[in-house]
């Protein structure tokens, strides 16, 4: 699962177009209006006090850029002074990613809005930020179970016949004895909760293109 996510012909690691011949649409590809509801929400969060006004705004796996950037000209529409104190920063690991979305925000803002990069969660160390992140939970590998058994491809088909520990520790802690087992989750809220002392995340899934969130967390330090 994994060398079909990240592998040299992943999904992830070759990205195509929005549209017909490419990738399915989510509403960020849809409408910019989807990123201005969310600078809403920041701006709301920075004026209760649970954000700072320097807050690093972080996009974890942006694509081309485009939500990010649709957040920050919605929040220079709605209160453009924040754009002189908030930080923008993405959450990506691969390098040709990072050069487009640096070209996309430099098309969109002429160098009057900074990004920057960090290739994971554990590179930062910030005191107050808002993480969001497009359908986060699918970039995750899993593997599939049978009655303690891991399924493993081979020759075209997959066949239940290794095991492991650390899967039937979960199959066991959540009842389950066929179906998949997501891995990397609780690495990934640990480095999250490593990566800002107050913060929010939010992330979403449009399998249904409605545009809400599916999951949002606050926690304070």
């Amino acid at each position: 699962m994994t060398e079909w996510l990240y592998g040299e012909y992943g999904y992830y690691s070759n990205y195509k177009e929005i549209g017909k011949k490419g990738d399915f649409y989510t509403s960020v590809s849809a409408s910019k209006f989807f990123g201005g509801t969310i600078a809403k929400h920041i701006i709301k969060l920075i004026d209760e006090g649970f954000l700072e006004k320097n807050t690093t705004i972080c996009e974890i796996g942006a694509h081309k850029g485009y939500l990010l950037a649709d957040i920050v000209q919605f929040i220079y529409t709605l209160k453009p002074e924040l754009l002189e104190t908030l930080s923008f920063t993405i959450v990506e690991r691969f390098d040709f990613l990072q050069i487009e979305q640096t070209q996309y925000f430099q098309e969109s803002f002429g160098g009057v809005v900074k990004l920057s990069h960090v290739n994971s969660l554990k590179e930062l160390n910030l005191y107050s930020a808002f993480f969001i992140a497009n359908e986060i939970f699918d970039a995750f590998s899993c593997e599939l179970i049978y009655q303690d058994k891991i399924g493993t491809y081979e020759e075209g088909k997959i066949v239940f016949n290794e095991e492991n520990s650390w899967v039937k520790e979960k199959a066991k802690k959540y009842h389950k004895d066929k179906g998949e087992i997501t891995l990397g989750y609780e690495e990934f809220a640990l480095e999250m909760a490593g990566a800002a002392k107050t913060f929010e995340f939010m992330t979403y899934d449009y399998g249904e293109m409605q545009a809400r969130p599916d999951f949002s967390i606050r926690v304070y330090k």
